[in-house]
């Protein structure tokens, strides 16, 4: 599996050229920024990576990724489309552009879903390599 700077890399430049297409056709709005990291303005409509685990052992290498939609004043069926897009893209994607040769699960929280605020939603993807004793030689 990649190292975790390279992982965040990849789904940033991939999120960056795959997801914009996809949100014109589900008839939202494309976000202001793609990053790895968190959001440095409250007031931007972005899509955000960062890390939340990962783990290396003899049976399996896992990675735990968050994905955070920044939603600037959204009601919640307009929010869910944006869910609903990046959810079925990370079905979809291959995990061996990252290194590993499955993803495990996929889990989304939305909070708070106002269309009076920021809603943010928050995926997280998990991706595993499961490994064999050819992999220690």
């Amino acid at each position: 599996m990649q190292p975790i700077h390279d992982i965040l890399t990849i789904l940033e430049t991939d999120f960056k050229k795959d997801i914009p297409a996809l949100l014109t056709a589900a008839g939202v709005d494309d976000f202001d920024v793609y990053t790895a990291g968190q959001s440095r303005n409250p007031n931007e409509m972005g899509l955000f990576i960062y890390p939340n685990e990962s783990s290396y052992d003899f049976e399996r290498n896992h990675v735990s990724v968050f994905i955070q939609l920044q939603l600037q004043k959204k009601d919640v069926l307009e929010a869910v489309r944006y869910s609903d897009v990046v959810s079925r893209y990370l079905t979809s994607y291959n995990p061996l552009k990252i290194g590993a040769t499955m993803i495990d699960s996929i889990s989304v929280d939305t909070w708070p879903p106002d269309n009076n605020r920021t809603t943010f939603i928050y995926i997280d993807v998990s991706f595993s390599e499961p490994l064999d004793s050819c992999d220690y030689e």
